[in-house]
């Protein structure tokens, strides 16, 4: 038995590592960072689906810890250390665990009416595609650098958007009072990667469409 934590990282290297061998491991700060973010986002990415799919899931999970832990609790470990046989970490259903005990902190991701759970259903879907496109532009430089910084910024500046607005009516309707500052701080730092990593990815992709190169990944 292993964590799921595992897991999830054996998706994201098995996404990542072929990238950089196939571009001959370069080792370009932004190139390694815009690859990574992207590995981790297709992850993410399965995630948010399993939110759409099994809505009624993760609500029964959610009520089923809320009424056994009380109020501002979360469960102890939490479940990305928790033990996930192999055969259960391939099935989509099996993550619903992520948006379960999120919910513990901001129930707007057990709830399909609020902006938080369209916001990141709606990320599962749109930006699956996009992130492995990019990240065999950037590794393979076989497509244009403006058609692939294009792809880029449209896709960085969604993240960022709904990150933003994200945080906006996490802070506007004042979801944090009444709650241990452990639980602001795992929703500042949980969202924070679709902020900076975006910003960079629009950066990156601005310089590829003004400069029809991809010398902002260092080639």
């Amino acid at each position: 038995m292993v964590w799921a934590m595992v897991h999830a990282a054996v998706v994201v290297a098995g996404l990542w590592l072929p990238v950089l061998a196939y571009s001959g491991f370069h080792l370009d700060a932004v190139f390694l960072a815009l690859t990574l973010y992207n590995a981790i986002n297709v992850l993410i990415c399965l995630w948010e689906l399993c939110l759409f799919l099994y809505t009624d899931k993760i609500q029964r999970e959610y009520t089923t810890m809320l009424a056994r832990l009380g109020p501002n609790k979360l469960p102890s470990p939490l479940f990305l250390f928790e033990d996930m046989p192999v055969g259960e970490a391939l099935k989509l259903s099996s993550w619903t665990k992520v948006w379960s005990t999120y919910s513990l902190i901001d129930r707007s991701y057990m709830d399909p009416t609020t902006f938080g759970f369209w916001i990141d259903s709606g990320n599962g879907v749109s930006t699956l595609l996009p992130s492995l496109l990019l990240m065999g532009g950037y590794a393979s430089l076989a497509f244009p650098a403006r058609v692939v910084g294009l792809i880029g910024a449209c896709k960085y500046w969604q993240e960022c958007y709904g990150a933003v607005v994200y945080y906006t009516t996490y802070f506007f309707n004042k979801r944090y009072q009444g709650r241990p500052h452990s639980h602001l701080l795992i929703v500042l730092f949980a969202n924070s990667i679709w902020v900076i990593f975006p910003l960079v990815g629009l950066y990156a992709s601005t310089r590829m469409v003004m400069e029809g190169t991809f010398a902002v990944l260092g080639n």
